[in-house]
């Protein structure tokens, strides 16, 4: 009763929010960048006087929909997705995640600047050739959103939710009666039959006649008839067309200007710092006084001539760079907490040690290795890139400018795609037997199915505004010719017909069998080889049947057993289960045995305990976040 309890909460909300946050600890960026920027767009909801404001949650939304893009792929239809449902967990998700940021700095979870920067460092997207690349770095967090100093923060935030999780889910034990009953419970095994009614032994036996045949086309004729189908035509237009349209001319000063302005943005990033540290926190036995005076002190033991990585390696308390010899390796700049950047780069020689530096973490010593210098690619090097970038810049505003005039003309000339062709060089491209949910090339989108199928076009006989399709072109669409319903010969859908009338009459046969079977098997004088016989049909036999592991036995019929209370006196339960394909099955349980706890290996017995100690992790954990919700001060819209 005690596990299945535990089964029971982890199917409640509560643990399904707690589940969600542990899994976005985790993520770098996943979590979005809330509570990082001064907004001021309204507020959506609050966490203790802490607002969530709908460009947070507009901005999360926006991420998950990209995710569910990406988890599908190119045949994703963005339909599909219920924007106010995502809106509703996203917003659901934020407010979580800020309850337990907010608990996480009560009790003093925060990471440090070592830990951030061996995070960013290690991160392999941020890497060219297995080494840290700022230039990849910056390019990478501003794609996503952020600013390195706001990426720096939501890792912070990251990594001092994953010490709070840690600190809570790290510390179950699971005592030996607990293991015990784990044992005799998820060990447990089953003597298990069941008995499959297949749709396909009942079709065998059903007969249609001709007259039925003819009866249903009769009575469901709106069943058979064709699909409004239209032959269509178009015009399209693509930006790319336009790259080398003759009024697009670039001259020697643009591509000049460009290559010079990009020189000047890359000339921070040009320079790396290969650099060493030491650092001592402040903590509750070392206050910053204290802090302060013993780096103070190490800083006249290297100045007296000691050796800085014997130091860094003895005393610095940086797990990061400690074993290194405190090295923190060539980095540029915008990766190191600001101040110790500032003292960084005020260095002006290998070798030379800054004045101790204080950041919120603690002191440190910096000390030069090395400077290192990026050359910047040449003119030639880089000519081809910028003028075909400045082609293609040119090639868009011009598409947009011609988009509007395709827009114009197809509007005040609506019976006719010619004007608009004509006017713009443009071929009219006829495709046919396009359909609301289907069409090949362009007709393949369904955003230039769904203008074909607009009232003005499809009734009307009018050009379509101009609609802009999946790929980035452009299109204006016209209906050629109109397909309207029309019932489709009884010869052409007897077929179809045949199949669905045995369908029907063999599921309805089943169903009748199954519930007598059913109802002669609750009487327990009643044999289970008279109830297979009524329908010819034979008993599955499994003995000894585990609750997970490799199994003939269907999944459904398992989980179906195991469900099962133990037989009593009259030596079998009974149930059933839904099978792939139509098939229903009866099941029966004759004997159960508990798992043993002394026969298990000390491999089983260690994997066992690792599941409870982690299945109480977690509730411990969903029970502290539910006490934190609890006690907090929460506004949130209605439904959410």
């Amino acid at each position: 009763m005690m596990l299945q309890k535990m089964r029971d909460q982890a199917q409640g909300l509560g643990f399904k929010i707690i589940v969600i946050a542990l899994i976005t600890v985790l993520a770098v960026f996943g979590f979005g960048g809330f509570n990082l920027f001064a907004v001021t767009d309204p507020e959506v909801a609050s966490v203790n006087g802490v607002d969530i404001t709908q460009g947070q949650l507009a901005s999360e939304t926006q991420r998950e929909q990209q995710r569910l893009a990406a988890q599908f792929g190119e045949n994703f239809d963005s339909s599909l997705i219920d924007p106010a449902a995502i809106q509703g967990q996203v917003l659901t998700r934020l407010i979580g995640q800020e309850l337990l940021t907010q608990k996480a700095r009560d009790i003093g979870m925060q990471a440090s600047d070592e830990q951030i920067d061996d995070t960013i460092r290690s991160n392999p997207n941020f890497q060219l050739e297995g080494r840290f690349d700022p230039d990849t770095y910056r390019r990478v967090v501003r794609l996503s959103g952020f600013s390195p100093q706001t990426f720096r923060a939501e890792i912070e935030r990251s990594l001092s939710l994953d010490q709070f999780s840690s600190a809570v889910t790290e510390t179950a034990v699971a005592p030996e009666w607990e293991l015990r009953t784990a044992a005799r419970f998820l060990n447990q095994t089953r003597d298990i039959a069941y008995l499959p009614f297949d749709p396909k032994s009942f079709a065998e036996a059903v007969e249609v006649s001709e007259e039925d045949v003819a009866q249903y086309y009769e009575d469901n004729g709106a069943a058979f008839m064709t699909e409004l189908r239209a032959d269509a035509e178009a015009i399209v237009m693509a930006s790319q067309d336009l790259v080398d349209d003759p009024s697009i001319t670039i001259d020697e000063d643009e591509i000049l200007a460009v290559y010079e302005a990009d020189n000047e943005a890359a000339a921070d990033n040009r320079e790396l710092r290969n650099s060493s540290h030491i650092l001592l926190r402040v903590t509750d036995e070392r206050d910053e006084a204290a802090a302060a005076a013993e780096i103070e002190a190490l800083a006249q033991q290297v100045q007296d001539g000691a050796d800085f990585a014997e130091l860094a390696g003895s005393v610095s308390e940086d797990p990061g760079s400690r074993l290194q010899g405190g090295s923190l390796g060539p980095v540029g700049r915008g990766v190191f907490d600001p101040a110790f950047e500032e003292a960084l780069w005020a260095l002006d020689a290998p070798g030379a040690i800054s004045d101790p530096v204080k950041t919120e973490f603690g002191y440190h010593l910096i000390r030069l290795e090395g400077i290192e210098s990026r050359p910047l690619p040449t003119l030639a090097e880089r000519r081809d890139d910028i003028e075909a970038q400045l082609r293609l810049d040119q090639a868009r505003i011009l598409f947009d400018e011609r988009v509007r005039t395709l827009d114009q003309l197809a509007f005040e000339n609506p019976d006719s795609l010619a004007v608009p062709a004509a006017e713009l060089g443009l071929s009219i491209a006829t495709l046919a037997g396009v359909t609301r949910d289907s069409g090949e090339g362009l007709f393949a989108d369904a955003a230039a199915r769904g203008a074909l199928f607009e009232s003005k076009v499809l009734d009307d006989g009018e050009n379509s505004p101009a609609v802009t399709l999946a790929d980035g072109r452009v299109a204006v669409v016209r209906l050629q010719q109109r397909y309207d319903p029309e019932p489709r010969p009884l010869a052409d859908v007897r077929s179809e017909i045949l199949a669905q009338l045995t369908q029907e009459r063999a599921a309805a046969a089943l169903d009748e069998a199954f519930t007598a079977a059913q109802a002669a098997l609750s009487d327990p004088s009643t044999s289970v080889s008279v109830v297979a016989d009524q329908i010819g049909g034979r008993w599955e036999t499994h003995p000894n049947v585990a609750r997970a592991g490799a199994s003939e036995v269907p999944n459904a019929v398992i989980a179906e057993a195991f469900q099962l209370a133990a037989p009593g006196a009259e030596g079998r339960s009974s149930g059933a289960a839904d099978l792939p394909e139509g098939v229903r099955a009866l099941v029966t349980v004759t004997a159960v045995r508990a798992g043993d706890w002394s026969a298990l290996s000390e491999a089983e017995r260690s994997s066992l305990g690792r599941f409870v100690a982690n299945r109480a992790s977690r509730l411990d954990f969903s029970s502290l976040y539910l006490s934190i919700e609890d006690d907090a001060d929460v506004y949130k819209p209605d439904g959410i």
